[in-house]
């Protein structure tokens, strides 16, 4: 009788060292106890228990499978976000150059029309002395041509020189709108990370002391996962950010490139204008005071254009500080997707020392692999 209690018992406790050891392949018939005595329902237990460990082995190496390809698709992302901030900087450089450009050119402009003002002052004054001093004023009014044209070709430069940089604003902003789905991308990631990082909680609190270990390793998988979702919001503000100014400088550029037509229509006028100046003191010394009469709404219209100019000016500079300020958010940018790029990494190095550390328990058996325990 003592041989038939001793030899379940030897066998019992084999086979529990081997589940302590990691072997979580044990099956209930491994046991060979038939019997529904206190041994047989303590084989029931060991069984049960090993048979609950081995299914929360199982579900710990396939999420770590899982959460590993989820950190390498965060890192892909992030890279991604990364060429294109570097796609924004540069473009922004470029539009820094052109709205340098710009503002030089506009500074030029106004100088010319200050220069074509005065002329038209002293044609006044030519006129006012009339027949003595009409050739000098039809020199003053040819003069007067000439400065229009370089006015109306420094014009259209400017012109140009907006339309460029308009075109840069909004392919920035198309840019931004790019890094924010991949913003939305990576905070849909971190979500999914932190679902899983609590489910692995909840069964590791269900294995009770077992799975204390485990549910360390959640809790961390868990902290990953918000600074992760955390950094992506963090982007998207920023994203938010560049996309507000880029639409409000888009909308001054516009502005000014309205502004440069209308000073461009200003300049013809006056050109215009001239040519009937010159055409009258050819014609007739009696239309000195209409020649008078035509100068003084010239000299309104010039400083029409010059205030244009000034106001052109004024929106070079706001974009140049627009520019500026977007170089800034792209820097931030740029050390949001590091700090992403590093919670990627950590996350997929945790997610591979989860995986080795269930590497280490059996939960499969070998083909034509016996538990006879022949010695027992």
């Amino acid at each position: 009788m003592t041989r038939s209690l001793t030899r379940p018992l030897k066998r019992v406790t084999v086979l529990a060292g081997m589940a302590g050891s990691g072997d979580l392949s044990i099956e209930r018939e491994d046991f060979q106890i038939t019997t529904r005595d206190e041994l047989g329902m303590m084989a029931d237990a060991l069984a049960d228990m090993v048979k609950e460990q081995r299914e929360m082995v199982r579900v710990m190496r396939d999420k770590s499978v899982h959460l590993s390809a989820l950190s390498e698709e965060s890192a892909a992302s992030t890279e991604e976000v990364t060429s294109t901030t570097s796609e924004v900087a540069e473009g922004n450089a470029r539009l820094a150059e052109q709205t340098r450009k710009g503002r030089e050119n506009s500074v030029e402009a106004s100088k010319v029309m200050l220069e074509m003002s005065s002329l038209i002052q002293i044609a006044q004054n030519l006129a006012a002395n009339a027949d003595k001093n009409s050739t000098e004023m039809a020199g003053a009014t040819e003069e007067g041509r000439k400065t229009v044209a370089q006015t109306v070709e420094h014009m259209e430069s400017i012109r140009k020189s907006v339309e460029e940089t308009e075109e840069l604003l909004t392919q920035l902003n198309t840019f931004s709108e790019r890094i924010g789905v991949v913003g939305d991308t990576i905070t849909g990631l971190a979500d999914q990370t932190n679902l899983l990082a609590l489910n692995a909680a909840i069964e590791a609190a269900r294995a009770g002391e077992a799975g204390r270990g485990f549910a360390v390793v959640a809790e961390e998988v868990g902290k990953l996962a918000e600074q992760s979702q955390q950094g992506a919001g963090e982007v998207a503000e920023l994203v938010a950010k560049i996309l507000e100014g880029t639409r409000s400088a888009v909308t001054s550029m516009q502005k000014s490139r309205e502004g440069v037509e209308e000073g461009v229509s200003i300049a013809h006028v006056a050109g215009e204008a001239l040519e009937k100046i010159d055409r009258a003191v050819r014609s007739s010394l009696a239309d000195v005071r209409k020649i008078i009469t035509t100068t003084d709404e010239e000299v309104a219209k010039s400083d029409t254009v010059i205030a244009l100019i000034d106001v052109n000016s004024s929106v070079m500079e706001l974009t140049d500080d627009h520019v500026q300020t977007l170089a800034a958010s792209m820097e931030e940018t740029a050390a949001a997707m590091e700090n992403v790029a590093t919670s990627a990494q950590e996350v997929s190095e945790t997610s591979e020392e989860l995986r080795n550390m269930t590497e280490r328990f059996k939960v499969d058996r070998d083909g034509g692999e016996s538990r006879g325990l022949a010695v027992l």
